[in-house]
């Protein structure tokens, strides 16, 4: 096996020297040539590493695919089969090896060492040998992907499928800017597996972060990624022509329909397909593509604010008990609209009749309403024009007599000492009107009082030199 190890430059460093149909003498006749020396001797494949490649400029880290090249005119490339001739298939190749370049899959030739810039000289297998060739190392960059796997082959195995969400993009594995070609920049990026690696990734002219285009090489390889349309609707994009951005192809968001797909992209398949606007039904799509809408004993909303409970009977919503709208303020007029529901409009005292009110305090009657709010009336009137009572009144219970034991006056004047007990006026003896002048006649008026009249009665001088006194 080891005995028949060659070296191949792959045939993308040669399809960047080349025209399309191959037809244009350039330096990839002269890695033909050198392909076809490279059986012969290690020193011819010294020589066409060190010479022949080492003087051909391609598609490299350090230069764009369009790097000027100096033509040799020795000898044509062989097509097909030759160096740098165009292949699908490793039976179309001389060297039986077609491997991808960035201008698409091309005829490889062996290699020692050295290849040219953009190039790696690895190993891959042949007819169950292994043999060296030239390896793009750009082949794939910036191509759209899936995963890492479709990003690595012989040369590449540190590119990575950088995330570019919904989909990828190829990079190039790197360590600083020069590992990258021009327009592309080493920055640390996160892969589709989540993981972190520096990348070699398409900036602008200022630097910022630019969109990939497509290569050859994509567009020959059909290479897509996911995608996404604005209405949320998933695809995948595609490269369809070289230079372009891969093509999305996301269908646009539709009204869902009951078919087994996510028409509306929401990342549901046939939700509300079936509604017939009717809550009082179980609406189904079934598999064969049509609707049913069984009734339901459901809870439902019969569209009247002022009804509660609201149920399904026979496919129809009715409604339930009354929405109960009574805010317990009787200064306020209670109802209920149908489209909004409880309403409870303020009165005052100069509405039509308005519903009486108590503002809950005992010692104010007559309350009126005003502005929906209940207001005091005048002071509730206590007195019981007792004097024997103390008359107050408590917010709660209204009115309180107590008992006093306070003097009074009974109304009779003939009675002294008059002092309240027991609620009432009671005297505590009577006056004494006699005035010891036997000739007045005495008595007590209630009204009045003490009435000492005079009379002419018999009475007596106390001189006893006179007789037949009289007053």
């Amino acid at each position: 096996m080891f005995s028949s190890l060659i070296r191949i430059a792959p045939i993308g460093v040669f399809c960047l020297l080349l025209s399309v149909g191959c037809g244009t003498a350039t330096e990839s006749e002269d890695l033909s040539d050198a392909a076809i020396n490279a059986d012969a001797s290690a020193s011819a494949d010294s020589e066409l590493s060190d010479v022949q490649l080492s003087d051909t400029e391609s598609t490299s880290q350090d230069s764009a695919a369009s790097t000027d090249t100096t033509a040799s005119t020795d000898t044509a490339p062989q097509c097909p089969g030759g160096v740098g001739c165009p292949c699908e298939a490793a039976d179309e190749c001389d060297q039986g090896i077609c491997l991808e370049t960035p201008d698409g899959k091309r005829c490889a030739a062996t290699c020692v060492e050295d290849c040219p810039a953009g190039y790696s000289c690895s190993a891959v297998p042949s007819s169950g040998d292994t043999v060296y060739v030239c390896v793009s190392l750009f082949a794939r960059l910036c191509s759209p992907c899936m995963d890492n796997s479709q990003c690595q082959g012989p040369g590449t195995q540190s590119a990575r499928c950088v995330k570019n969400s919904p989909g990828g993009f190829c990079g190039v594995g790197c360590e600083t800017a020069e590992d990258c070609q021009t327009g592309y920049a080493c920055e640390q990026v996160t892969d589709m597996a989540e993981q972190q690696s520096k990348q070699c990734v398409p900036v602008d002219a200022d630097g910022a972060s630019a969109s990939c285009v497509c290569s050859a090489n994509a567009v020959q390889l059909a290479l897509s990624t996911g995608c996404q349309a604005e209405s949320g609707c998933a695809g995948n994009a595609t490269c369809k022509e070289a230079g372009q951005a891969a093509a999305c192809d996301a269908p646009a968001a539709t009204t869902e329909t009951c078919d087994g797909l996510d028409n509306d992209c929401d990342g549901q398949s046939d939700e509300d397909a079936c509604d017939d606007d009717n809550p009082c039904t179980t609406d189904v799509c079934g598999s064969d593509g049509a609707c049913t809408n069984v009734p339901a004993d459901l809870q439902c909303d019969d569209g009247d604010a002022c009804t509660t409970a609201d149920t399904c009977s026979a496919g129809a919503c009715t409604g339930g008990a009354a929405l109960p709208c009574d805010d317990g303020n009787p200064c306020t007029k209670d109802g209920c609209e149908p489209k909004t529901g409880c309403t409870n409009v303020a009165l005052s005292h100069s509405d039509a009749a308005p519903a009486p009110c108590d503002d809950n305090d005992a010692c104010t009657h007559a309350d009126t309403c005003s502005s929906g709010v209940c207001l005091p009336g005048a002071a509730t009137l206590c007195d019981d024009s007792n004097p024997c009572t103390d008359d107050s009144c408590d917010p709660t219970s209204g009115c309180v007599i107590s008992n006093n034991t306070v003097p009074c006056d009974d109304g009779d004047a003939c009675t002294t000492g008059d002092q309240c007990a027991d609620g009432s006026c009671a005297p505590l003896g009577t006056l004494a009107c006699g005035d010891g002048n036997p000739c007045t006649d005495d008595s007590c008026d209630k009204a009045k009082g003490c009435n000492n009249a005079n009379n002419s009665a018999p009475c007596s001088d106390n001189n006893i030199c006179t007789e037949g006194d009289a007053c």
